[in-house]
């Protein structure tokens, strides 16, 4: 008769020692630590990207509009003078209920009226939004400036609701172009929108609800928590109103390209540049 040997019993599985665990622990809290603030920037990238694009995408939306065939039809009374239309655009405004910048398609409107006078008969531009086309929401976590050359250099304005009492030019801003696909810039006192759609645009400076425009080349996209970070200044703000060590501030964090994108727009092609 053959014996089979019997077999030695398999000794039980060894548990992790206590220093084992916390190794492992240590090296999960250490990838945690590394791997969400890259995520946090990637989310954070990730939506100033997708600004820049809805900015670009409004703008030649803005374009496309301005260059297709319309009529100016003399249907105003008491004028025999027909307008000529000006165009269309891309104006952007700060939403406070919501707390964003978002953008609204805008084209010129012959009978838009300042009151008593209808602005393509006086000379100015009065614009209004485009029918049938909701507001386009830019991301929360994202700002939005004006780039503006005045007399003292450059400003970098920033567009507020257009519903808050005593504005001041600077707090809209639009990329205009006009019936022939030509980037148009153009002070406040020239240019008017039509915010609540009721056909009358305010043109005094002194109003409550001044409608002034401000027709800017390009736009800076960036991180609002990051500005005001940086510069202890919130979003958004009114340019007219900080001291000159407040623009002084704004215009360093602007022009440091690790904080802003540039967004130009060429004045015959109407296409975006990225700075």
């Amino acid at each position: 008769m053959k014996v089979i040997p019997r077999q030695p019993a398999a000794a039980p599985p060894r548990a992790f020692t206590l220093i084992e665990l916390l190794t492992v622990v240590a090296i999960i809290g250490i990838v945690i630590a590394v791997g969400l603030p890259m995520l946090g920037s990637m989310q954070r990238s990730s939506a100033h990207t997708a600004a820049i694009d809805t900015v670009s995408t409004a703008a030649s939306a803005g374009r496309a509009f301005a260059m297709r065939p319309i009529e100016f039809i003399d249907n105003i009374p008491g004028n025999n003078t027909a307008g000529v239309y000006s165009g269309a655009g891309a104006v952007f405004l700060y939403d406070k209920e919501h707390e964003r910048y978002q953008i609204r398609l805008v084209e010129n409107i012959q009978t838009i009226r300042n009151s008593t006078t209808y602005l393509e008969i006086s000379g100015e531009e009065g614009f209004s939004n485009l029918s049938g086309f909701d507001p386009i929401v830019i991301p929360g976590t994202i700002g939005i400036a004006g780039i503006y050359r005045g007399t003292s250099g450059v400003e970098y304005i920033s567009p507020y609701d257009p519903n808050t009492a005593n504005q001041t030019d600077d707090r809209e801003i639009m990329i205009w172009f006009n019936a022939q696909g030509v980037l148009q810039c153009r002070n406040p006192s020239d240019v008017f929108y039509d915010d609540d759609g009721d056909g009358v645009v305010n043109t005094t400076s002194s109003s409550s609800t001044f409608d002034g425009v401000e027709a800017v080349p390009g736009v800076m996209v960036f991180d609002r928590k990051q500005f005001t970070s940086v510069t202890g200044i919130p979003t958004p703000y009114d340019w007219d109103s900080l001291s000159t060590s407040e623009k002084t501030k704004v215009t360093d964090f602007m022009e440091d390209p690790n904080n802003t994108t540039a967004v130009f727009f060429s004045r015959y092609s109407g296409a975006a540049i990225r700075e």
